[in-house]
């Protein structure tokens, strides 16, 4: 299913690893959003809705937006989730991974994001869109954003 142009629909991976605290931090995220769409998407081989955590993930989003749905995905490997992002207007959040001593990539993302959010009109929205891992968006709405926002900080960018 493609998803209309004119609704913001969000989606987040969930997997047989994926924990209660995992969807919490996904609904902090979501909420913050005003999305209109929220999608599961749960790879082929796992049906979240016989999971022992469907219950909480659907106290969680149900009445969090207008339509909460499941979609079942052949793979959540990097490449196909970006693909399927494109192909059917889904911004899809997926949770950073924790920096590694030492490493100063994230917060040079952040400045360059802060940077950037000083310069441009809405800057406290394309901050918020960045806060929340929103980069679909954060391309579409905000084009011009420098790269540097989103090394490091956008799980789907390469470089």
């Amino acid at each position: 299913m493609n998803f209309p142009d004119n609704e913001k629909t969000v989606g987040f991976v969930v997997t047989e690893a994926s924990t209660a605290a995992d969807l919490q931090e996904m609904h902090r995220s979501i909420s913050h959003m005003c999305a209109d769409r929220v999608v599961v998407l749960s790879q082929q081989s796992f049906d979240v809705r016989e999971a022992p955590l469907w219950p909480t993930l659907e106290d969680l989003f149900n009445g969090l937006t207008r339509h909460f749905v499941v979609e079942s995905v052949a793979s959540t490997e990097l490449a196909e989730l970006q693909r399927l992002s494109r192909a059917k207007n889904i911004s899809i959040l997926m949770p950073r991974p924790p920096l590694a001593s030492g490493d100063a990539t994230m917060p040079n993302a952040a400045i360059g994001a802060i940077k950037f959010a000083l310069e441009t009109e809405e800057g406290l929205e394309f901050l918020r869109a960045w806060l929340h891992g929103d980069f679909s968006a954060i391309r579409r709405d905000w084009p011009d954003a420098p790269e540097n926002v989103f090394v490091g900080a956008d799980p789907t960018h390469s470089n």
